[in-house]
């Protein structure tokens, strides 16, 4: 009996064995070349924990003692080595920020996401599937952006272009209990143009070193204000050069504050056809460098044309070519250029010709 028990005892564990070794090799396929198994758990984000326990087999049939043997129990925790993801991130002779520290955070290869504050375009990988970049930017406290390192950037474009004039941070949802996660060494840059990590066009906006505002809390705001307003950007990228102490550096949000850079929508007071040509004059609007133009025969503008008129005094335009006998819409909108940036005003009314 107890040796036929063995047996099968034997065998499940050799199933087990050879399931764990495939889920392994499954796994490794799917590693992204940011990142490497964790050689801790061997990528199942689990630590086994094994006792010896005495567990009942069966009971003798004429005395009705029970018979038991000594079976080997295996629970299971989450890997302290990568905090339960299965990988740990490695150098890939990928560029990093200048004045980086040790355990130096890698590029990630993600796709543009947009949420809230903007879309993020690029980012270092974070822990899991759950604690990425976009998490920073996406208006919920309750997400946050967590990299196994004590360094990490985001590059994101902005809904609006801004004039910057201060940022929040807020900290994320277990920093009381893990402390040293909280940046401590950083700088944000900006841009009108959308700049690898490492290109040459960023422009430091603000920088902090040895940060003693964030403290070790949940879910607090802390706000940093410019010294004076930013000049005009749409896109920014944030390094983060170094934590407090720990393994981790994360953080819940992060917010821009300042006022969008914007034009005055014009309004179309003349539109009158004739043939196929037809006049199109509108109230000048203040600060814009000039107007674009919009004509379509649907009036969602669908495969429609456009015209530009450059100068802030020049308010006319004469549409030339149009179908005889077809109706047609139009509508315009003023621009400006800042630091190299196009800002566009709404659209006008549209109005039938």
């Amino acid at each position: 009996m107890k040796r036929y028990v063995l047996r099968r005892i034997c065998a499940l564990l050799i199933i087990f064995s050879m399931f764990s070794a495939a889920m392994i090799c499954l796994e490794a396929k799917e590693v992204s070349a940011a990142y490497t198994l964790c050689p801790s758990c061997g990528g199942t984000g689990q630590r086994s924990i094994t006792i010896m326990q005495q567990q009942i087999i069966g009971f003798n049939s004429f005395t009705g003692v029970p018979q038991t043997i000594m079976l080997p129990t295996t629970s299971y925790l989450p890997c302290t080595n990568c905090n339960g993801s299965g990988r740990i991130y490695m150098y890939t002779g990928g560029s990093s920020s200048s004045g980086s520290s040790s355990g130096d955070s890698s590029s990630g290869a993600m796709s543009e996401e947009k949420v809230k504050y903007g879309t993020v375009l690029d980012a270092t990988d974070g822990i899991g599937d759950y604690e990425d970049g976009p998490n920073l930017l996406d208006g919920k406290e309750d997400t946050k952006f967590n990299v196994l390192a004590t360094s990490m950037y985001i590059i994101w474009k902005a809904p609006k272009t801004i004039r910057v004039s201060s940022y929040t941070i807020t900290t994320a949802n277990d920093t009381a209990t893990y402390k040293g996660r909280n940046p401590k060494t950083w700088v944000l840059y900006g841009s009108n143009k959308k700049l690898s990590r490492d290109a040459k066009g960023w422009k430091k906006i603000h920088s902090v070193k040895n940060d003693k505002k964030l403290k070790p809390v949940n879910f607090k705001k802390f706000t940093y204000k410019l010294k004076k307003p930013a000049k005009p950007y749409r896109y920014y990228k944030l390094e983060i050069e170094d934590n407090k102490g720990a393994d981790c550096t994360q953080l819940s949000e992060f917010t821009l504050k300042g006022k969008p850079v914007t034009v005055k929508k014009p309004s179309i007071s003349v539109a009158s056809r004739s043939g196929t040509s037809a006049k199109l004059k509108w109230k000048k609007s203040g600060g814009a460098k000039g107007y674009q133009i919009q004509y379509s025969m649907s009036p969602k503008f669908k495969n429609s044309q456009k015209a530009v008129v450059s100068g802030a005094s020049k308010v006319t335009k004469t549409i030339k070519g149009l179908k005889s006998g077809k109706t047609y819409y139009v509508r315009v909108r003023a621009f400006k250029k800042i630091s190299g940036e196009t800002i566009y005003s709404g659209w006008s009314k549209k109005k039938k010709l």
